[in-house]
């Protein structure tokens, strides 16, 4: 199956230089992990440097995929969020 992919400009970039300047950068999605780990691997991670996070890690709620933060188990202050769906961390 061919599917498009639209990479956000400069997100490799902007995750090499989070992690150069000490951050943890944790890859969290609500995608398929067969589905994910082929677009990160091909785009964004491919020599897979950050860990993962996939929807089996995520939980549902209202017909919702949450990413429910308390997996990474740090203080929620310590932790910044990029998304493209407020729903997605509504916990």
């Amino acid at each position: 199956m061919q599917v498009g992919v639209n990479v956000r400009p400069y997100a490799k970039e902007c995750l090499k230089e989070c992690a150069a300047i000490g951050y943890q950068v944790v890859i969290f999605t609500a995608s398929h992990q067969t589905y994910a780990d082929a677009i990160l691997d091909t785009f964004i991670d491919p020599k897979r440097i950050y860990p993962r996070l996939y929807r089996q890690h995520c939980t549902k709620a209202l017909g919702f995929q949450i990413k429910d933060l308390k997996v990474l188990r740090q203080p929620l202050n310590n932790v910044l969020i990029v998304d493209n769906s407020v729903i997605s961390f509504a916990f």
